[in-house]
């Protein structure tokens, strides 16, 4: 059992995680899948792909993998997810953290905080939606400035009516 091998190398060397350029690193460890899910989660997140693919030929392919891992990874976090969601940022980049003791310890921690976050972009949805329904009178979309004075005008005018039957 273990990761299928083509070839003598362990898997698709596009999402190899960095310690599989050292000639005597041939198994995957949990930290070097969790590299190559955070590529594919990097890639599905932005739709762009980490690295430029490697050559076809596995000589060449094999020397560009080498090199690219030398370095540390700059990863692009323009995208506007990053900015609206920090902690997906955090995640990436704990996941791609070229040391394997500074990424995730376990699929369960990167599951852990995948869930916390999803809890968090859940409550975002609910605030939202009550924020929205508060926003719609009598079926008229209104702004928020618009319903502040809205709920101005019939405050007063329930103040007026209930001390209308006051005695003066």
């Amino acid at each position: 059992s273990g990761t299928a091998t083509t070839g003598g190398i362990p898997g698709t060397l596009d999402y190899m995680a960095p310690e599989f350029a050292e000639l005597d690193h041939d198994r995957g460890t949990p930290q070097s899948d969790l590299y190559s899910l955070g590529l594919c989660f990097y890639e599905a997140l932005t739709g762009k792909a980490v690295f430029e693919k490697l050559p076809t030929d596995m000589s060449n392919a094999w020397l560009k993998f080498r090199e690219r891992c030398q370095g540390a990874l700059a990863l692009d976090f323009s995208d506007d997810l990053f900015r609206q969601q920090p902690m997906l940022r955090t995640m990436v980049s704990r996941a791609l953290a070229h040391n394997p003791d500074d990424r995730y310890a376990s699929a369960a921690l990167m599951k852990k905080d995948l869930a916390g976050l999803l809890s968090e972009q859940d409550r975002d949805v609910q605030e939202s939606r009550i924020h929205d329904e508060t926003m719609i009178t009598a079926g008229t979309a209104m702004s928020e400035p618009e319903v502040l004075r809205e709920l101005k005008k019939l405050s007063k005018k329930d103040a007026g009516e209930k001390g209308a039957g006051r005695p003066k």
